[in-house]
C-alpha cells in the first residue's frame, strides 16, 4: 500500500510539472496557428501528453520519430543531443507541419517549390498572398536568402515568414500575421527556443 501511495504521489508531482512545461508549447502552437483550429491544438496537446507518459512513443533505440507506432510514415530525425534536450520543440514542429501550418525547406529549394508551399500555408489561414517577386540568379541563392527577399514583399502586406530554429541546414518556416511576430518570438524564448524573422541578405 505504501509503495502504491508513493507511486501515486510521484505521478501527481510529475503531472504538475508537466502541465507547466506543456502550457508554454501549447500557447506557442496557438500563436503560430493564429486561426481557430481546436482540432489541431487538441492533436498537439494529446501528442505532448502521450510523450510525457511514454517517451518511447517518440524515441526508438535512442532515435527520434514523431510517432514510433507509425515509423514508416514519419521523418527520422536521428540521435542529436538537441532533439533529446528539446523533444517538445520538435513535436511542435512536426505536429504543425502535418497540419500545414509549418513547412520545412531544404537549404537549397527552387522558387517554384517555395511559392507552392507558401500557398498551402496561406490557404490554411485564408490569407491572401501578394504577387511574389521574380528573383534574378535564383540558383545562386540558398533558401534562407530567397525567403528573406520574399519577406520584403510580404511585410508590405502585413504578413511575414519566420524561422523556427533547429540545428540543421533546413529552414523550418511558418507564415504569420506580422502583428503577431513579437509575441511569437517572446513565447518561443520563454520555452528556451529561438524564432527569427527572415531578412534579406
Amino acid at each position: 500500500m505504501r509503495n502504491l501511495l508513493n507511486l501515486t504521489l510521484i505521478l501527481l508531482c510529475f503531472s504538475c510539472k508537466s502541465t507547466k512545461d506543456l502550457s508554454q508549447f501549447e500557447s506557442l502552437a496557438e500563436l503560430i496557428i493564429e486561426v481557430n483550429d481546436s482540432e489541431q491544438l487538441e492533436s498537439f496537446s494529446n501528442k505532448l501528453q502521450k510523450f510525457k507518459l511514454n517517451p518511447e512513443s517518440v524515441f526508438k533505440d535512442g532515435s527520434y520519430y514523431y510517432d514510433t507506432e507509425n515509423i514508416k510514415n514519419q521523418s527520422f530525425r536521428g540521435l542529436s543531443d538537441d532533439i533529446k534536450k528539446k523533444p517538445e520543440w520538435f513535436l511542435l514542429i512536426d505536429n504543425l507541419s502535418d497540419g500545414k501550418y509549418i513547412w520545412e525547406f531544404d537549404w537549397k529549394q527552387r522558387m517554384d517549390d517555395i511559392k507552392w508551399s507558401l500557398d498551402q500555408m496561406a490557404e490554411r489561414k485564408k490569407y491572401a498572398l501578394p504577387k511574389l517577386p521574380e528573383i534574378q540568379n535564383e540558383n545562386e541563392k540558398d533558401t534562407g536568402a530567397l525567403l528573406g527577399i520574399i519577406n520584403e514583399t510580404l511585410n508590405k502586406n502585413g504578413l511575414t515568414l519566420i524561422n523556427l530554429y533547429i540545428d540543421s541546414d533546413s529552414y523550418v518556416t511558418a507564415l504569420i500575421d506580422k502583428k503577431n511576430l513579437e509575441k511569437i518570438i517572446a513565447k518561443a524564448s520563454e520555452s528556451g527556443n529561438k524564432i527569427t524573422e527572415y531578412k534579406k541578405y
